[in-house]
């Protein structure tokens, strides 16, 4: 079976012939290892042209009163989420999926190996230690971008809610800022260091959850600029509801440099799930997610729907989602004088996935479609199939192949397709990986 899946991505070479040159430029090979000990984790990736690395250290000390503490020290190419990406991006993501629910975990600077396809990251240093209750860590790279820290604690009191807090501050670089051209709105400044600063604070008890952070930007014109964000969610055994909120007053600049002007935004999920049995136990989860953005200088907002039904039994799930979009402004100085001008349909699009699995095989088939209009009102549409089939075992493969086609005012315009071809080999204590991917 695994042959005839090879046979099967090698034969995309004959059916899409290319000279040696063109071939060069479409495929690509990446190689991987990863190194596992009881002490330590190392990981690296490697292409023709590039590597990264990343290596994990960590143990435990026990102290004479039987206090224990956990000593972590990363360095590599690191990627940085948790606080750390709440103080360079702020806001709401503006993708929305009917099954995401808002996260109220209190989080610190958190750090990761760099993937297969991350080449771009500079070495970094991160140190973290671990307490009972508290975690403390800091975090600097090769090129002095950054010098963060964070702190985090947490508690509990007799009624059994949970409090949670922790506090992001660190020194970033910024480079100059130049004007695209004497009419541009951007304002100059110089290279400097400014200061950013993250705080959080989370409660929980029963299935209630919520989360509420505050940024401090210092602007390079020595202005302190705020945003505020909230998150809620609620549990109620097969029902779940969750509400984010973010709040930009004033324009600002964030740690990774990004212009964010005065701003709101809120999204809103509710789920419902139930359980049947058909033979074999299934479960239906339904979904509903709106969000919306509201630009507070310019009156522009937009409005985003997903909704969508997830279904899943032993040997197979699968969702269908349908997501509808539509933009417009406001006028008007008060609430009771306020105006919908231009509210206009701008996107549809319509996604469906599949996953079944015997044994040790899995296979997937996936297909999206998207309706929507450009600038010039043309109806723009685009079609997305995806195909694969993994087999897990010490010897893990899996193979994949996407095509794509585009058409404007129903004229089809290009077609694109890719395959990938990904192997993992396990042995003790080490894990090769290998990843070939075809475009044409």
């Amino acid at each position: 079976m695994k042959q005839i899946w090879l046979i099967a991505f090698f034969s995309l070479f004959m059916v899409h012939p290319v000279h040696s040159q063109q071939l060069s430029e479409k495929l690509s090979f990446t190689c991987g290892e990863k190194i596992t000990l009881p002490f330590l984790t190392a990981q690296s990736y490697q292409t023709i042209d590039d590597w990264n690395f990343g290596v994990n250290l960590f143990f435990n000390v026990i102290f004479p009163s039987q206090k224990k503490i956990k000593l972590t020290t990363k360095t590599g190419n690191l990627t940085t989420s948790g606080s750390f990406s709440k103080i360079s991006s702020p806001a709401l993501s503006s993708s929305i999926s009917p099954f995401s629910k808002a996260s109220t975990k209190v989080s610190i600077i958190e750090t990761g190996f760099s993937g297969r396809t991350v080449f771009s990251k500079p070495i970094a240093f991160f140190q973290q230690i671990d307490f009972s209750s508290t975690s403390i860590n800091a975090i600097t790279d090769e090129n002095q971008n950054y010098a963060a820290f964070s702190i985090k604690s947490q508690f509990q009191n007799e009624t059994k809610t949970k409090f949670n807090f922790s506090v992001t501050g660190g020194i970033y670089h910024f480079d100059s800022k130049i004007p695209d051209s004497w009419f541009s709105q951007n304002l100059f400044y110089p290279e400097m260091n400014v200061l950013a600063l993250n705080a959080q604070g989370g409660i929980s008890f029963g299935g209630f959850s919520t989360i509420f952070h505050t940024n401090l930007y210092n602007s390079p014109w020595g202005q302190i600029n705020f945003s505020f964000r909230n998150e809620i969610l609620l549990n109620k055994k097969n029902f779940s509801f969750s509400l984010s909120q973010f709040y930009a007053p004033s324009d600002l600049i964030t740690s990774s440099q990004k212009n964010i002007s005065p701003l709101y935004q809120i999204k809103a999920n509710i789920q419902k799930s139930s359980f049947h049995f058909i033979n074999a136990p299934l479960l239906l989860n339904f979904g509903l997610t709106i969000y919306s953005d509201l630009k507070l200088s310019t009156g522009d907002f937009n409005i985003k729907t997903s909704s969508g039904m997830k279904i899943i039994s032993d040997n197979y799930s699968g969702t269908l989602s349908l997501n509808i979009n539509f933009s417009g402004d406001l006028s008007g100085n008060t609430i009771s004088d306020l105006v919908f001008n231009n509210f206009d349909f701008t996107s549809v699009s319509v996604g469906i996935k599949n996953y079944f699995t015997t044994g040790k095989i899995r296979t997937n088939l996936n297909g999206t479609a998207n309706f929507s209009t450009d600038e010039k009102n043309n109806f723009v549409t685009s079609q997305k199939i995806t195909a694969g089939i993994s087999f897990n075992s010490k010897q893990d493969f899996s193979l994949g192949v996407t095509t794509e086609f585009y058409e404007k005012n129903f004229i089809w315009e290009k077609t694109k397709m890719s395959a990938n071809l990904s192997a993992a080999f396990q042995f003790p204590f080490c894990i090769l990986n290998f990843h070939l991917e075809f475009q044409e």
